[in-house]
């Protein structure tokens, strides 16, 4: 966590102050239950929930010094509500569905500084770190009915620029003092 905070300490140092922290940390080792190790639990905890925790925590003591508010966005997946059938998620869900709790605490607790705090919970965003996903054929044809189709507007899969205009949306426009 000590990374964590140098990395905070150096935008303010370079920037003067943080007004929106977006954290879009995030990985997935797949393993099925019955094969989940602890060491890939951990690794995934680490980074999903733990870094989380403490780069908001970073981040919200610089904006409750400035004392003029700020945003928080933290980039969650719909996998914090939802399990995926046949495929290995126990500790990705699970680190996602406890940063939903997360967020939430920090709302409340941030709220009288003027702080507010938000999760964008995506179907999938398609960057690097899911391509082979993406790319599978077997996988495509088994969800492209509901993810690639315009029957279900809401399980869309979302790419970089798109993802960035919701984010954009929740902390740059005038109705953000009120999410």
């Amino acid at each position: 966590m000590e990374e964590i905070q140098k990395s905070v300490d150096a935008v303010v140092e370079k920037y003067g102050q943080i007004d929106i922290l977006m954290n879009c940390v995030g990985i997935q080792r797949e393993q099925p239950m019955t094969e989940v190790s602890e060491e890939a639990f951990d690794e995934v905890y680490e980074v999903n929930l733990k870094a989380s925790m403490f780069l908001a925590q970073a981040a919200a003591r610089y904006q409750i010094d400035r004392g003029q508010g700020g945003k928080q966005v933290h980039l969650l997946s719909v996998r914090s509500q939802l399990g995926l059938r046949a495929r290995g998620y126990s500790a990705y869900c699970a680190t996602k569905g406890a940063l939903v709790m997360l967020i939430k605490q920090h709302a409340m607790e941030l709220a009288p500084h003027n702080i507010t705090v938000n999760g964008v919970a995506p179907t999938f965003v398609y960057t690097e770190m899911i391509r082979h996903v993406m790319e599978n054929e077997e996988f495509r044809t088994s969800c492209s009915a509901v993810f690639l189709s315009d029957a279900s507007p809401t399980l869309k899969i979302l790419w970089g620029p798109q993802c960035s205009s919701v984010l954009l949306h929740l902390t740059l426009l005038p109705a953000r003092r009120f999410m």
